[in-house]
């Protein structure tokens, strides 16, 4: 597996450590099972007794977790040459075991391996196919499992016979499938990538490709969030104190268009919050306050409740960020945008140098080509989406 940024990665372990404890990692010995090929494909079978002979010996089958009804051997035109290649997911029967995936394709009758990668963790929690492109031929997405809540994705493009790594992105539940405004219109597919926050709270982006990286896609959030609105509507009935809650159900109902009901969400959580001492959670909820107020077009409103905040959040760069790209709107919403686009430079400006470990910020020629912001947008982090919402505003070629 490629490389995961390591920040984030040992961000979402540490948080899951705290929820399950050390022992987020099961014991090796319930990690042994009979091996499984498919639900039952009879092609699958014998092309794993074919290939098998060209992995390391006594290797095993290994069926990933997701897609439903995946198998250990799964076929693709990734070429779009009208043959299938083959992928196989295995391990070598350790304890624990060493995971990994090969691809091949039949040549002159022969079964040839194309290439293969060592795994991380100690499941295969995705092993599928999806045109995350748009170029009519399927990218090949592999999870691994690191955590009780935490995933490796990496995506790969075939380019000949070559498999080439387009990105990574580390995730604790996923979605994959055409989420978009107009949906059936083309094959093009999106990633929702459900992120662990706290409980059974979690950040959720819906994630398309631009070209150069996967990027936040808001024609897909219509139809993909009225189910996150749900989640956290029912998460609410058991606790309906739970302010990280109310915070991400207000934040899925302004992505589903109903700007009110987010307004009144964050407010509830503002009001759980009161008399306690600052809580994380507090400015993020005035932000999606502001954010609400802005799509109804209440841009001075959304100043006053935005405002307040500027300069206190010092420690926070996400959330400094975000509220200066929600200030920005609201001064394009004013028609100054020459007040908006300084914002969101200063909102690229601030997750540039806090996240991307820039020791220079290039306060100018920020486009889809820049080499430093290019570093950050491949991190696949929430910090990166923010950062191609913020460029997506300045009008980057790309958007």
């Amino acid at each position: 597996m490629a490389k995961v940024p390591l920040r984030l990665l040992g961000t979402l372990l540490a948080a899951t450590v705290l929820i399950t404890g050390c022992n987020f990692l099961p014991q090796p010995s319930s990690l042994i099972a009979a091996p499984m090929i498919s639900s039952g494909n009879v092609d699958d079978n014998t092309i794993w007794q074919q290939v098998k002979g060209l992995l390391p010996q006594g290797c095993q089958p290994v069926v990933p977790d997701q897609p439903s009804g995946g198998g250990a051997v799964q076929q693709a035109d990734l070429e779009g040459n009208g043959k299938n290649e083959v992928l196989v997911t295995y391990s070598n029967g350790a304890n624990p075991p060493v995971l990994g995936a090969a691809l091949f394709s039949k040549q002159k009758g022969q079964w040839q391996k194309l290439w293969s990668v060592t795994g991380q963790g100690y499941a295969v929690s995705y092993a599928g196919f999806a045109d995350l492109t748009g170029e009519g031929r399927p990218e090949l997405l592999l999870g691994w499992r690191m955590g009780t809540t935490v995933s490796g994705l990496d995506i790969y493009t075939m380019s000949g016979q070559n498999l080439q790594k387009m990105t990574s992105l580390c995730y604790s539940k996923l979605d994959v499938g055409n989420f978009t405004s107009q949906k059936g219109s083309h094959g093009t597919a999106q990633l929702a990538v459900w992120q662990h926050d706290t409980g059974d709270a979690y950040q959720v982006e819906v994630l398309g490709w631009n070209g150069k990286a996967l990027v936040p896609d808001g024609d897909a959030y219509l139809n993909y969030f009225p189910k996150v609105v749900s989640y956290y509507q029912e998460q609410l009935k058991g606790m309906p104190d739970a302010v990280f809650y109310w915070y991400y159900l207000a934040d899925a109902q302004l992505k589903v268009g109903q700007p009110q009901a987010a307004i009144d969400s964050a407010r509830q959580s503002l009001a759980i919050l009161a008399g306690r001492p600052d809580n994380y959670y507090k400015g993020y909820d005035l932000v999606v306050e502001g954010n609400a107020l802005n799509a109804q077009q209440n841009f001075t409103d959304a100043q006053k409740v935005l405002q307040p905040l500027v300069g206190k959040q010092q420690n926070d760069g996400t959330l400094a960020a975000r509220l200066d790209l929600a200030l920005g709107d609201s001064y394009r919403g004013q028609l100054n945008d020459s007040k908006a686009e300084e914002l969101y430079q200063a909102a690229i400006d601030r997750l540039v140098k806090d996240y991307a470990n820039s020791s220079v910020v290039e306060k100018l020629q920020y486009d889809w080509n820049n080499p430093t912001l290019l570093k950050l947008l491949d991190e696949g982090s929430p910090q990166s989406w923010l950062a191609a919402d913020c460029l997506r505003r300045l009008g980057g070629p790309l958007h």
